[in-house]
Formats: structure tokens, sequence, C-alpha cells
């Protein structure tokens, strides 16, 4: 089993030159790096337009929000994503804190570059045990899109579902094998119906499913030949998560 295999790790890291380093040792074992955030307050502005498995998170963060803040916000989002804390501190507040959520491992700073890739390595492992057990004992996450709008009931398969266009207080559902459903919804009640699956916000009105993204330009991407406009805010973002997987 590779379990090392295409997984992304997130490194938020306040100090650059540890940040840095530590971005190279990874890079140097074939894992996929996102670009090092050095607050929580950035990492949460950008959540919903990054993917990774693991983040590897310093608790004292400059900011208002600390490592452990951060990494509840994240959790609220999706419980699943593994989590290595590394700090210098060792205070019993801390440890509480840290306690009072699920987290993979605290390592203390300075540490051995080979602890700290064997504890990678083992939460990665269990990350993707635990896929595996969801896979065949069928407690998969979200499978269809189900809701009722007009006296209509519709049940969609997410996989097929390209993107979703916001017009005001309606949404277009555009997918490979059904015609465009329209439905009296907001594009916010959408995001968090397919929340744990790859679709991100390219502009306040699109909601893409990424895993069908073939390319990207500057102000647009691609779907086949369907052309998604992509807002100034989400270019760089979107262009390098496009490049990593």
């Amino acid at each position: 089993m590779n379990y090392m295999k295409n997984r992304t790790i997130l490194i938020i890291e306040d100090d650059p030159i540890l940040a840095l380093k530590l971005k190279i040792l990874l890079e140097s074992q074939h894992f996929h790096v996102l670009p090092v955030y050095h607050s929580g307050e950035h990492v949460l502005k950008d959540i919903n337009q990054i993917f990774f498995d693991l983040a590897i998170v310093d608790i004292k963060l400059k900011g208002e929000l600390s490592g452990i803040d951060t990494v509840k916000k994240i959790k609220e989002i999706d419980a699943s994503r593994k989590i290595i804390f590394l700090t210098a501190w060792s205070d019993l507040k801390t440890f509480s804190e840290i306690d009072s959520f699920e987290y993979d491992c605290y390592i203390r700073k300075p540490y051995d570059d080979s602890t700290l890739l064997v504890n990678i390595r083992l939460a990665l492992r269990d990350r993707e045990q635990n896929e595996e057990r969801n896979q065949f004992s069928g407690i998969k996450e979200k499978e269809f899109l189900s809701l009722e709008d007009g006296g209509k009931a519709y049940r969609i398969p997410i996989s097929q579902i390209l993107y979703f266009k916001s017009e005001g207080n309606y949404v277009n559902i555009y997918s490979n094998n059904f015609a465009t459903i329209v439905v009296r919804r907001k594009l916010t009640y959408f995001e968090e119906q397919i929340k744990g699956h790859f679709f991100l916000k390219t502009h306040n009105r699109y909601l893409v499913n990424f895993s069908n993204v073939v390319s990207i330009g500057k102000n647009e991407l691609f779907i086949g030949e369907i052309k998604i406009p992509i807002s100034m805010s989400h270019q760089k973002s979107l262009r390098e998560l496009f490049l990593k997987h």
C-alpha cells in the first residue's frame, strides 16, 4: 500500500526559515506540499479553495488565531484531515487545549527529521485505512445531492455535477448526464451540501467540480469546452491547486 501517493500536506508555520526547511524536507520525500501559510487567518480565508490530507501546524502563530484555534476551525469543516502539531511549548495549559479535540501527533521543537517523517507516514497510513474501511463498509461520503423544489424531487449523483451557477435567488445545476436543473436556492446551500467533495468557488456566482477541470488560464478555466470565469481573488490559489493535482 502506497499511502504517500498523491497525498497533499499543508504547512502552517510563522517562522519562514523553519517553514522553508520543512517544505524542502517533505518535497524530498515526494509529498505534494501546498504553498506555506504563516497565519491562521490566511488559512481560513482560503480554506474552501485548498485541499490537503494532513496539516503540520505550529501552535504559537502570529496573529489573533493560534494554531489550536485554526485547527479547531479546520476540523469543523473536515474532521478527517490529519493534524500534527509542532511547538517549542510544553506547558500544561497547551496540553489541555489540544487534548480537547482529535489530533494525530504533538512534536517538540527542535525536532528530528526522521521522527517527524515517521509520524507523518503513520498519520497518512491511518487516513488511507479509514478511507478503505469506509469504502468497504458502505459508509462513504455523500454520493447524491437530494433536494425538492417547486413540487419536484431531485436525486443527482454528485460525481456527475460539473458546476453550479448562481442567478440571483436561483441556482442552475449543470451535469454530465442530466438537463440543466434550476432550483430556488442560494449558492451557499450547495456549498454545505457537497462538503467533502472537490468543489471550489471560482467566482461569487460559480461553484465548480474541480476534478473535471482540464485547463486553466488567467481569468477562466475550462471543463471540456465550457468556459468558467475566475475572479481576481481566486486566480493564484486555483492555479496553484490545479498544478498540484
